[in-house]
């Protein structure tokens, strides 16, 4: 009778202690290291080529981006104008720059240090203007003005585009082709004529733009060589927007100086205002602590010098309200920017980034 399964033939112990020693005995394959290495590289490889086009790309995309911004960005406010001669001494710097609203004229404060006001002209029809553009930004439509807001004032250029502006950079050059000397420079050198300020450019920007030109010393001679020039870049989506398409000069000025002074003035009367009143609380304090002890030595010593900063404050508050009243009641010709100069010459060139210097 069969409790447990089948029976155990005779015999059959014995295999399978034999197959058991034949694979005790049976040597295990491993394969060797450098094998294992070699199957495994392709997968690497595929690996490494696949991170390899995703840094490329990358580069690619964020130099491309980082080119287009360059190639759109503008000179920032308060930057100094790049001057294309050495022995310029006067600065010019940039100021507001504000955009009509139907988006097709540009108007640009240029600013004047006390140098630059004695020695360049006061008077917008004594400059030359020319603008620069490339291929895919001409600017040969553009039409340019430069007129000077007072003797001792800012410059104001602006750009007219029919078609309206594209977000791209491009430049002016501006130069004063008056020349003024002193008197110790009346007898040195002569003064160009126009046509061979308009060849000297021209060969310049040429020349920078081929990489065959001079040498650097003699680029930079024939620069010096130009009246005072001074290089702005400019891109009208930098600009601030405006409520109105301008008619004359004195709508520009407004915009450009008037009501940000205004603006300024009204805000320092805020500032001098809330000093003065929190000056008086002060002094309200130090009163009450003389009333209640005379000898209150450092009440006696805040309550002089609150008192001397209030007066200065009160009379700052005056000043302040008096230049905003005399602003708001000036009046500014229609034509304050005359003379002007009205005509310009245009080059385009391969790299706006370039010509700078």
């Amino acid at each position: 009778m069969k409790l447990f399964g089948k029976k155990q033939r005779i015999g059959d112990k014995g295999l399978q202690e034999k197959k058991r020693k034949r694979q005790k005995n049976k040597q295990k394959y491993k394969l060797p290291r450098d094998v294992r290495l070699f199957y495994i590289m392709p997968v690497l490889l595929v690996i490494g080529g696949v991170f390899l086009a995703s840094g490329l790309l990358m580069v690619h995309h964020n130099s491309a981006a980082y080119k287009q911004e360059v190639l759109a960005a503008s000179m920032a406010q308060g930057e100094p104008l790049i001057k294309r001669n050495k022995q310029t001494e006067g600065t010019l710097t940039l100021g507001n720059t504000v955009l009509s609203t139907d988006e097709k004229t540009l108007a640009v404060e240029i600013k004047y240090d006390d140098a630059a006001h004695q020695q360049l002209s006061a008077f917008g029809d004594n400059y030359k203007l020319f603008v620069l553009g490339t291929k895919d930004n001409p600017m040969d439509q553009a039409k340019l003005t430069y007129g000077m807001f007072g003797t001792d004032g800012s410059g104001v250029l602006t750009i007219y585009k029919k078609d309206g502006f594209k977000n791209k950079a491009f430049k002016v050059m501006i130069m004063d082709k008056e020349q003024l000397v002193g008197s110790d420079e009346l007898n040195s050198g002569r003064t160009l004529s126009d046509s061979e300020i308009d060849r000297s450019i021209e060969s310049q920007l040429t020349d920078a733009d081929t990489d065959q030109g001079h040498t650097d010393n003699e680029q930079q001679n024939n620069k010096d060589k130009l009246p005072s020039t001074y290089v702005v870049r400019l891109n009208a989506f930098s600009a601030e927007k405006t409520y109105r398409n301008w008619e004359n000069d004195r709508e520009i000025v407004e915009d450009l100086f008037v009501d940000r002074n205004l603006e300024k003035i009204a805000k320092q009367q805020k500032t001098l205002e809330k000093k003065i009143k929190a000056g008086e609380k002060s002094l309200a304090e130090m009163n009450k602590r003389l009333t209640k002890n005379p000898n209150d030595s450092a009440a006696v010593t805040n309550k002089q010098d609150l008192t001397t900063s209030l007066e200065n404050l009160k009379l700052s508050v005056d000043e302040q309200k008096a230049a905003y009243e005399r602003i708001v009641k000036s009046k500014i010709d229609k034509q304050v920017l005359a003379p002007k100069q009205t005509k310009s010459s245009y080059y385009e060139v391969k790299d706006i980034n370039r010509n700078d210097d």
